[in-house]
């Protein structure tokens, strides 16, 4: 209590008692954040705090609080107090962890005593791996098919990821191809066909999360198919003063790397300086009366006279003790029957 006492200038006094109460806190008015745990609060993913560490620090997960007011942030009429935390980690599968984060509260006007001042509260903050690896890479591939080989190789690489916070292994496997694995997640497809192939990834990190991956590796044939020809070829005319040679004739071993081939033939006389066949309109290039041109015009649509490749060549008596150059084409696909139009060449 204090006494308040006024004197006047005549010596006149007058007291009033001013009653000074100092308020402790109680300890059952301290309200202790929320546990992060999937319970109370949601816990966290360790790619979100990895993306902001700041996550799990108090100011994110709560504090003590006394009469609603957050202590440590604005002025409490208590000063009979003193409070803080200590963090404790402990290691979960992979790149998990769980905070133990025990705060304590000591009242200043009681003695210590063992679990009763300070008052200590464990606050519970999970950080988890619950995301499957996400990768970004390898991606789509196009090969082109190797020289004398009917199968391209590809080192399968390493897949790439994001936001993993925990160890991976991974297993992979091809629709097509002969796949080896040369060590420990260590891959090497083999022989892999003309065409689309598929590649898969399947990766599992140290929390059981399973994430896949697929490419797509494109295999081109991009080798022309090795021609071989006779360099000489006896010919005899018949009774009708002509000869007909299928272009298989010609052929002394030609061959492609993945497919099977087949011949069209011309004489180099009637290419009359092309690569692929005449289409002009006066052929002056013409032998035998455009015996090799069924009758004149390999193409009756077309205005002129063609002459094109085709399944044979005809010659005629007057070649007879000529030597007559003649040209093999081999196709790795089939052309079809009859003359080949040189736009599809």
């Amino acid at each position: 209590t204090r006494t308040w006492t006024i004197v006047d200038e005549s010596d006149n006094t007058s007291t009033c008692e001013q009653r000074i109460t100092l308020l402790g806190f109680d300890q059952e008015q301290v309200v202790y954040p929320p546990n992060y745990d999937d319970v109370d609060r949601a816990s966290f993913s360790c790619a979100e705090v990895s993306n902001n560490p700041i996550l799990t620090d108090p100011v994110n997960t709560g504090g003590l609080s006394l009469n609603g007011v957050l202590l440590g942030t604005e002025e409490i009429p208590y000063c009979d107090l003193t409070y803080g935390y200590e963090d404790q980690i402990l290691q979960g599968c992979g790149g998990s962890y769980q905070i133990i984060r025990t705060w304590s509260i000591f009242n200043l006007c009681e003695p210590p005593e063992v679990g009763v001042n300070p008052r200590l509260h464990i606050q519970s903050i999970l950080v988890w791996d619950l995301s499957p690896p996400e990768v970004i890479a390898p991606v789509d591939v196009t090969l082109s098919m190797p020289i004398n080989a009917c199968g391209a190789s590809y080192s399968v690489p390493t897949p790439s990821v994001v936001g993993e916070c925990s160890d991976f292994d991974y297993l992979v496997n091809a629709d097509g191809g002969n796949l080896i694995q040369l060590g420990t997640s260590a891959y090497v497809l083999t022989d892999i066909p003309e065409g689309e192939t598929i590649l898969n990834y399947i990766l599992q990190d140290a929390c059981g999360n399973v994430g896949t991956h697929q490419i797509t590796i494109t295999v081109v044939d991009d080798q022309a198919p090795t021609a071989v020809c006779d360099e000489n070829t006896v010919v005899s005319i018949n009774n009708e003063g002509t000869a007909q040679v299928f272009a298989e004739t010609f052929d002394d071993g030609s061959h492609d790397n993945c497919n099977a081939v087949w011949f069209k033939v011309i004489k180099e006389l009637e290419l009359c300086g092309t690569e692929n066949g005449f289409e002009g309109i006066v052929n002056t290039c013409m032998t035998c009366n455009g015996l090799n041109a069924n009758g004149g015009d390999d193409d009756p649509l077309k205005t002129g006279d063609q002459v094109y490749f085709d399944d044979d060549v005809k010659f005629c008596c007057e070649e007879i003790g000529q030597t007559v150059r003649v040209v093999l084409r081999v196709f790795e696909v089939d052309p079809g029957e009859g003359p080949v139009d040189p736009a599809r060449m």
